[in-house]
Formats: C-alpha cells, structure tokens, sequence
C-alpha cells in the first residue's frame, strides 16, 4: 500500500483503488455498504508511516543478511 486513505466507514483504502470504486458505479462502502462521500477521502498518515518504518527496516535487514552470508562464505571457502 502506498497511499492510504481512510473513509466515513473507518476502513482504509489504497487511494487510487477507492477513488477507481467510488469514480464507477458505486457510491457505497465495499465492506458496510453503506453510502460513501466521495470527496471525503482522508490520507492515512499513521499508516502510511508505519508501513513506511517497516519498508525501511525490511530493507536493512535485507542488507545485514546479505553481509553476513558474504562474510560467512568468505570463511569456508
């Protein structure tokens, strides 16, 4: 998820995804079914930034494994 915005039903939706549900033919929540506004679309920053920390911290793990199999190997060979 790259932008997510929360709307009146307190889900969170990828912003291009609801804004393509809403631009259709529907006007209604896909999980409540309840009646959405369609300009009522608010970014969700907390989230956002959580997935943001967790990308980040994906990626220097990502980069400790690979130095640690490289030393690693270095040793056995």
């Amino acid at each position: 998820m790259r932008d997510p915005h929360v709307v009146v039903d307190g889900f969170t939706y990828e912003a291009e995804a609801i804004q393509g549900w809403l631009n259709g033919s529907n006007d209604n929540s896909p999980m409540t079914n309840n009646k959405l506004d369609p300009h009522n679309l608010v970014p969700n920053y907390a989230l956002r930034s959580a997935i943001h920390d967790w990308l980040q911290n994906r990626q220097n793990m990502m980069y400790f494994v690979t130095v640690f199999n490289r030393q690693n190997m270095m040793k056995y060979k």
